[in-house]
């Protein structure tokens, strides 16, 4: 009988379908970041990096998605004068063409909402976050399919402004 169990168990690990999930998942990194103007505008370099979908053939399809859209989010926070200056800018970009292995570099500008106050010189809490979830489909048995979500954040991290 633990013959029979251990046989099926390696059957079982050699029809699953490789998974991806071995390669360096997405990683998002902070830059370099300066005040423009009179704290309207704080622009922002970041840099990401993602694992292409994997090229498949029929009856397995792959595409990107199908939950998120690939992006990256800056967000940027900052206590002014009892208020709290705030702002975030979300880039959409096309994996096909940026999802290869290599490190991509990106700058934003995140303006400050009218709703608050401007930013101003001083400490203030940033981060940088990505994602770039795929799905691999078999049309011949669904149950096999899979999805492989890519994210990464850098979580919050203290930063001084500038003038």
């Amino acid at each position: 009988m633990r013959r029979f169990i251990v046989i099926a168990a390696i059957a079982v690990l050699f029809a699953a379908p490789v998974s991806v999930a071995a390669q360096e998942p997405m990683s998002v990194d902070l830059g370099s970041y300066n005040m423009i103007g009179k704290g309207v505008v704080v622009h922002v370099e970041a840099g990401f990096r993602c694992q292409p979908k994997p090229v498949v053939e029929f009856p397995w399809r792959s595409s990107w998605g199908p939950n998120t859209s690939p992006t990256i989010v800056v967000e940027l926070r900052q206590s002014v004068s009892r208020k709290i200056a705030f702002g975030e800018n979300t880039w959409y970009f096309h994996p096909d063409e940026l999802c290869n292995g290599e490190q991509q570099a990106i700058g934003l500008d995140i303006l400050a909402d009218p709703s608050g106050p401007p930013f101003k010189a001083g400490t203030a809490a940033i981060r940088v976050s990505g994602y770039a979830d795929y799905e691999v489909v078999n049309y011949d048995n669904w149950l096999e399919s899979y999805e492989v979500a890519q994210r990464d954040t850098t979580g919050w991290i203290s930063i001084k402004l500038g003038k």
